[in-house]
Protein backbone atom coordinates (compact mmCIF):
# COMPACT_ATOMS: atom_id res chain seq x y z
CA UNK A 1 0.00 0.00 0.00
CA UNK A 2 2.77 2.46 0.70
CA UNK A 3 4.44 1.74 -2.42
CA UNK A 4 1.24 2.36 -4.34
CA UNK A 5 0.64 5.51 -2.68
CA UNK A 6 4.15 7.19 -2.80
CA UNK A 7 4.02 6.22 -6.44
CA UNK A 8 1.34 7.84 -6.85
CA UNK A 9 2.16 10.84 -4.86
CA UNK A 10 5.34 11.43 -7.71
CA UNK A 11 4.03 9.63 -10.39
CA UNK A 12 0.36 11.71 -10.59
CA UNK A 13 -0.37 14.13 -8.08
CA UNK A 14 3.17 16.11 -7.59
CA UNK A 15 3.34 16.80 -11.82
CA UNK A 16 -0.46 17.50 -11.96
CA UNK A 17 0.18 20.34 -8.63
CA UNK A 18 3.13 21.54 -10.65
CA UNK A 19 1.24 21.79 -13.72
CA UNK A 20 -1.44 23.69 -12.37
CA UNK A 21 1.44 26.15 -10.10
CA UNK A 22 3.49 26.38 -13.57
CA UNK A 23 0.08 27.74 -15.65
CA UNK A 24 -0.98 30.27 -13.03
CA UNK A 25 2.95 31.52 -13.44
CA UNK A 26 2.83 31.40 -16.95
CA UNK A 27 -0.30 33.54 -17.44
CA UNK A 28 -0.13 35.79 -14.15
CA UNK A 29 3.52 36.57 -13.41
CA UNK A 30 4.35 37.60 -9.85
CA UNK A 31 5.33 41.41 -9.59
CA UNK A 32 3.23 44.46 -11.01
CA UNK A 33 2.70 44.56 -14.02
CA UNK A 34 3.38 48.01 -15.75
CA UNK A 35 0.76 49.60 -17.75
CA UNK A 36 1.76 49.88 -21.46
CA UNK A 37 0.82 52.69 -23.93
CA UNK A 38 1.02 51.43 -26.87
CA UNK A 39 4.00 52.01 -29.56
CA UNK A 40 4.78 50.62 -33.44
CA UNK A 41 7.44 48.10 -31.66
CA UNK A 42 5.71 46.50 -28.71
CA UNK A 43 2.39 46.50 -30.27
CA UNK A 44 4.00 44.80 -33.36
CA UNK A 45 5.69 42.18 -31.51
CA UNK A 46 2.52 41.75 -29.22
CA UNK A 47 0.52 40.94 -32.51
CA UNK A 48 2.78 38.84 -34.18
CA UNK A 49 6.07 38.74 -33.53
CA UNK A 50 9.92 39.43 -34.78
CA UNK A 51 8.38 39.16 -38.15
CA UNK A 52 5.67 41.67 -37.60
CA UNK A 53 7.95 44.27 -36.37
CA UNK A 54 10.65 44.09 -39.08
CA UNK A 55 7.20 44.58 -41.64
CA UNK A 56 6.47 46.94 -39.45
CA UNK A 57 9.31 49.20 -39.07
CA UNK A 58 10.44 48.45 -42.73
CA UNK A 59 6.88 50.28 -43.53
CA UNK A 60 7.63 52.86 -40.61
CA UNK A 61 10.83 54.11 -42.90
CA UNK A 62 8.94 53.82 -46.19
CA UNK A 63 6.21 56.26 -44.79
CA UNK A 64 8.90 58.50 -43.77
CA UNK A 65 10.56 58.52 -47.21
CA UNK A 66 13.98 57.26 -44.96
CA UNK A 67 13.98 54.09 -47.57
CA UNK A 68 12.34 52.93 -50.55
CA UNK A 69 10.96 49.71 -52.11
CA UNK A 70 11.02 48.60 -55.21
CA UNK A 71 11.22 45.57 -57.19
CA UNK A 72 11.64 43.69 -54.23
CA UNK A 73 14.86 45.86 -53.22
CA UNK A 74 15.09 48.65 -49.90
CA UNK A 75 17.37 51.03 -50.72
CA UNK A 76 18.08 53.46 -47.97
CA UNK A 77 17.40 56.81 -49.28
CA UNK A 78 18.32 58.57 -45.60
CA UNK A 79 19.86 56.93 -42.78
CA UNK A 80 18.38 58.21 -39.93
CA UNK A 81 16.79 55.50 -37.20
CA UNK A 82 14.82 56.19 -34.33
CA UNK A 83 15.41 52.86 -32.25
CA UNK A 84 17.27 49.74 -32.37
CA UNK A 85 15.25 47.83 -34.62
CA UNK A 86 15.82 50.65 -36.86
CA UNK A 87 19.55 50.66 -36.62
CA UNK A 88 19.54 47.44 -37.48
CA UNK A 89 17.90 47.50 -40.52
CA UNK A 90 20.38 49.94 -41.83
CA UNK A 91 23.08 47.93 -40.76
CA UNK A 92 21.59 45.06 -42.44
CA UNK A 93 21.51 47.41 -45.73
CA UNK A 94 25.52 47.48 -45.31
CA UNK A 95 27.66 50.07 -46.89
CA UNK A 96 26.02 50.18 -50.10
CA UNK A 97 22.67 50.88 -48.31
CA UNK A 98 20.66 48.81 -49.93
CA UNK A 99 19.24 44.94 -49.16
CA UNK A 100 16.81 42.62 -50.53
CA UNK A 101 13.17 43.09 -49.01
CA UNK A 102 13.35 39.21 -48.38
CA UNK A 103 16.62 38.87 -46.82
CA UNK A 104 16.26 41.91 -44.62
CA UNK A 105 12.99 40.89 -43.20
CA UNK A 106 14.77 37.41 -42.56
CA UNK A 107 17.86 39.46 -40.90
CA UNK A 108 15.98 41.19 -39.08
CA UNK A 109 13.39 39.07 -37.14
CA UNK A 110 16.88 37.28 -35.72
CA UNK A 111 18.66 40.68 -34.98
CA UNK A 112 19.45 40.57 -31.55
CA UNK A 113 17.43 44.07 -30.93
CA UNK A 114 14.29 41.30 -31.23
CA UNK A 115 15.66 39.74 -27.65
CA UNK A 116 15.66 43.03 -25.92
CA UNK A 117 12.36 43.77 -27.01
CA UNK A 118 10.85 40.04 -25.79
CA UNK A 119 13.21 41.01 -22.80
CA UNK A 120 10.82 43.85 -22.13
CA UNK A 121 7.63 42.69 -22.99
CA UNK A 122 8.66 39.97 -20.18
CA UNK A 123 9.25 42.07 -17.98
CA UNK A 124 6.03 44.38 -18.53
CA UNK A 125 4.62 41.28 -17.53
CA UNK A 126 2.87 40.56 -21.15
CA UNK A 127 4.84 37.71 -22.01
CA UNK A 128 5.86 34.55 -20.17
CA UNK A 129 9.02 33.92 -19.32
CA UNK A 130 10.18 31.65 -21.38
CA UNK A 131 12.25 29.09 -18.40
CA UNK A 132 8.51 29.16 -17.17
CA UNK A 133 7.19 28.50 -21.18
CA UNK A 134 9.61 25.13 -20.59
CA UNK A 135 9.03 24.06 -17.30
CA UNK A 136 5.51 24.35 -18.09
CA UNK A 137 5.68 21.96 -20.95
CA UNK A 138 7.89 19.68 -19.38
CA UNK A 139 5.43 19.33 -16.89
CA UNK A 140 2.55 18.32 -18.46
CA UNK A 141 5.29 15.66 -20.32
CA UNK A 142 5.66 14.23 -17.25
CA UNK A 143 2.27 14.08 -15.78
CA UNK A 144 1.47 12.35 -18.69
CA UNK A 145 3.78 9.62 -18.61
CA UNK A 146 3.38 8.99 -14.99
CA UNK A 147 -0.02 8.67 -15.23
CA UNK A 148 -0.08 5.16 -16.77
CA UNK A 149 3.13 4.44 -14.73
CA UNK A 150 1.01 5.23 -11.58
CA UNK A 151 -1.86 2.62 -13.07
CA UNK A 152 0.68 -0.15 -13.93
CA UNK A 153 2.66 0.00 -10.84
CA UNK A 154 -1.29 -0.25 -8.63
CA UNK A 155 -2.42 -3.18 -10.26
CA UNK A 156 1.18 -4.86 -9.71
CA UNK A 157 1.41 -3.83 -5.90
CA UNK A 158 -2.01 -3.80 -4.44
CA UNK A 159 -5.20 -4.08 -7.25
CA UNK A 160 -7.28 -3.62 -4.39
CA UNK A 161 -6.36 -0.03 -4.85
CA UNK A 162 -6.59 0.30 -8.02
CA UNK A 163 -10.34 2.19 -8.20
CA UNK A 164 -8.96 5.07 -5.93
CA UNK A 165 -5.55 5.27 -7.69
CA UNK A 166 -8.22 5.56 -10.77
CA UNK A 167 -9.58 8.63 -9.66
CA UNK A 168 -7.09 10.18 -8.60
CA UNK A 169 -5.14 9.43 -12.12
CA UNK A 170 -8.73 10.84 -13.56
CA UNK A 171 -8.08 14.27 -12.08
CA UNK A 172 -4.26 14.67 -13.12
CA UNK A 173 -5.86 13.54 -16.13
CA UNK A 174 -7.98 16.44 -16.45
CA UNK A 175 -5.43 18.97 -15.16
CA UNK A 176 -3.31 17.99 -18.14
CA UNK A 177 -5.41 18.29 -20.63
CA UNK A 178 -7.42 21.77 -19.35
CA UNK A 179 -4.22 23.38 -18.30
CA UNK A 180 -2.08 22.25 -21.59
CA UNK A 181 -0.45 25.10 -23.28
CA UNK A 182 -2.07 24.30 -26.55
CA UNK A 183 -0.71 25.28 -29.51
CA UNK A 184 -0.75 28.90 -28.80
CA UNK A 185 2.48 30.63 -30.95
CA UNK A 186 2.72 33.69 -28.54
CA UNK A 187 3.42 32.94 -25.37
CA UNK A 188 1.15 35.45 -23.75
CA UNK A 189 0.16 36.29 -19.89
CA UNK A 190 -3.32 37.09 -19.34
CA UNK A 191 -2.41 40.63 -19.42
CA UNK A 192 -0.74 40.39 -22.76
CA UNK A 193 -3.54 38.35 -24.50
CA UNK A 194 -6.23 40.74 -23.34
CA UNK A 195 -4.04 44.38 -24.05
CA UNK A 196 -3.12 42.29 -27.93
CA UNK A 197 -6.89 41.72 -28.14
CA UNK A 198 -7.93 45.33 -26.57
CA UNK A 199 -5.90 46.86 -29.64
CA UNK A 200 -7.35 44.54 -32.47
CA UNK A 201 -10.78 45.88 -31.24
CA UNK A 202 -10.86 49.35 -29.95
CA UNK A 203 -9.30 52.61 -30.19
CA UNK A 204 -7.27 54.06 -32.71
CA UNK A 205 -4.99 50.89 -32.93
CA UNK A 206 -7.77 48.94 -33.89
CA UNK A 207 -8.36 51.20 -36.98
CA UNK A 208 -7.06 50.00 -40.94
CA UNK A 209 -7.45 53.48 -42.16
CA UNK A 210 -3.58 54.96 -41.92
CA UNK A 211 -5.01 58.62 -41.94
CA UNK A 212 -6.65 57.56 -38.58
CA UNK A 213 -3.90 55.61 -37.20
CA UNK A 214 -1.28 56.92 -34.51
CA UNK A 215 1.55 55.33 -36.48
CA UNK A 216 -0.36 55.93 -40.07
CA UNK A 217 0.69 52.46 -42.54
CA UNK A 218 3.29 51.08 -39.84
CA UNK A 219 0.60 50.69 -36.94
CA UNK A 220 -1.99 49.45 -39.42
CA UNK A 221 1.08 46.40 -40.19
CA UNK A 222 1.92 46.49 -36.86
CA UNK A 223 -1.60 45.13 -35.67
CA UNK A 224 -3.23 44.04 -38.46
CA UNK A 225 -0.66 42.68 -41.26
CA UNK A 226 1.09 43.85 -44.60
CA UNK A 227 -2.27 42.41 -46.27
CA UNK A 228 -3.80 45.97 -44.83
CA UNK A 229 -2.03 47.86 -46.70
CA UNK A 230 -4.36 48.58 -49.37
CA UNK A 231 -4.15 50.93 -52.30
CA UNK A 232 -0.13 50.94 -51.74
CA UNK A 233 2.67 49.22 -53.85
CA UNK A 234 4.19 48.09 -50.59
CA UNK A 235 1.42 45.89 -49.88
CA UNK A 236 2.72 44.11 -53.43
CA UNK A 237 6.58 44.15 -52.78
CA UNK A 238 5.61 42.11 -49.61
CA UNK A 239 3.29 39.82 -51.30
CA UNK A 240 5.94 39.43 -53.50
CA UNK A 241 8.74 38.59 -50.83
CA UNK A 242 6.57 35.90 -49.16
CA UNK A 243 6.08 34.35 -52.49
CA UNK A 244 9.76 33.46 -52.85
CA UNK A 245 10.12 32.63 -49.32
CA UNK A 246 7.77 30.60 -49.71
CA UNK A 247 9.75 29.21 -52.39
CA UNK A 248 12.94 29.03 -50.74
CA UNK A 249 11.34 27.41 -48.00
CA UNK A 250 9.72 24.48 -49.58
CA UNK A 251 13.18 23.65 -51.31
CA UNK A 252 14.87 23.55 -48.25
CA UNK A 253 16.22 21.24 -45.98
CA UNK A 254 13.42 18.95 -43.51
CA UNK A 255 16.03 20.25 -40.62
CA UNK A 256 14.97 23.78 -41.09
CA UNK A 257 10.94 23.38 -41.56
CA UNK A 258 11.78 21.42 -37.82
CA UNK A 259 13.13 24.55 -36.20
CA UNK A 260 10.40 26.99 -38.09
CA UNK A 261 7.59 24.83 -37.04
CA UNK A 262 8.29 26.03 -33.22
CA UNK A 263 7.05 29.56 -31.49
CA UNK A 264 10.74 30.73 -31.32
CA UNK A 265 13.76 30.75 -33.02
CA UNK A 266 17.07 31.93 -32.01
CA UNK A 267 18.53 35.43 -32.81
CA UNK A 268 22.01 36.38 -33.69
CA UNK A 269 22.78 36.12 -29.61
CA UNK A 270 21.61 32.81 -29.39
CA UNK A 271 18.12 33.81 -27.21
CA UNK A 272 14.69 32.81 -27.86
CA UNK A 273 12.59 35.13 -29.84
CA UNK A 274 9.02 34.89 -31.10
CA UNK A 275 8.74 34.08 -35.14
CA UNK A 276 12.96 34.34 -35.54
CA UNK A 277 12.19 31.47 -37.75
CA UNK A 278 9.19 32.38 -39.29
CA UNK A 279 8.44 35.20 -41.75
CA UNK A 280 6.31 37.87 -40.89
CA UNK A 281 4.90 37.16 -37.80
CA UNK A 282 1.03 35.66 -36.94
CA UNK A 283 -1.87 37.82 -37.37
CA UNK A 284 -3.14 38.16 -33.54
CA UNK A 285 -7.06 37.45 -34.60
CA UNK A 286 -6.35 33.42 -33.90
CA UNK A 287 -4.96 34.00 -30.44
CA UNK A 288 -7.77 33.44 -27.72
CA UNK A 289 -10.87 34.46 -30.19
CA UNK A 290 -10.68 31.44 -32.28
CA UNK A 291 -10.03 33.33 -35.42
CA UNK A 292 -7.62 33.27 -38.48
CA UNK A 293 -3.78 33.23 -38.16
CA UNK A 294 -2.36 34.57 -40.98
CA UNK A 295 0.87 34.62 -41.95
CA UNK A 296 3.25 37.28 -43.62
CA UNK A 297 2.18 39.64 -41.54
CA UNK A 298 -1.69 39.14 -43.54
CA UNK A 299 -0.47 38.14 -46.78
CA UNK A 300 -2.41 34.86 -47.23
CA UNK A 301 -5.63 35.49 -45.41
CA UNK A 302 -4.55 33.45 -42.53
CA UNK A 303 -3.32 30.27 -44.27
CA UNK A 304 -0.29 29.53 -42.32
CA UNK A 305 1.93 31.29 -40.06
CA UNK A 306 4.92 32.16 -42.35
CA UNK A 307 5.95 33.00 -45.58
CA UNK A 308 6.82 29.34 -45.76
CA UNK A 309 5.35 25.95 -46.34
CA UNK A 310 7.59 24.95 -43.43
CA UNK A 311 5.50 27.12 -41.12
CA UNK A 312 2.12 25.81 -42.44
CA UNK A 313 1.82 24.32 -38.60
CA UNK A 314 0.32 27.52 -37.71
CA UNK A 315 -2.94 27.67 -39.30
CA UNK A 316 -6.21 28.93 -38.37
CA UNK A 317 -6.91 25.62 -36.89
CA UNK A 318 -4.12 25.01 -34.65
CA UNK A 319 -3.47 28.42 -33.48
CA UNK A 320 -5.83 28.81 -30.95
CA UNK A 321 -4.68 29.74 -26.91
CA UNK A 322 -4.64 27.33 -24.63
CA UNK A 323 -7.71 25.66 -22.78
CA UNK A 324 -6.27 27.35 -19.60
CA UNK A 325 -6.34 31.05 -20.90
Amino acid sequence: MIVVVLVTLVAVVAPALGTLWLWWRARHPSGAVSLLKPDLLRAAYLQGGAGRVADAVITRMWQDKRVRVRSGRVTVKRPVADDAVERALLAQCGADWAESLNWLRVGLRRDAAMEALHHDLVAQGLLTAPRIWRLWRTSVVVQRVGLPVALVATLIADASLFPGVLVVAALGLTVSIVCRRGKRRIPYTASGEDLARRMRTYGPWSTTDPAEHPEKHAGVVAVHGTEALTGTALRHEFRNANEKDRKRRSSGSSSSSSASSSWAGSTSSGSVVVGASCDGGWSEAGWGDGGSSSGDSGDSGGSSCSSGSSCSSCSSSSCSSSSCS
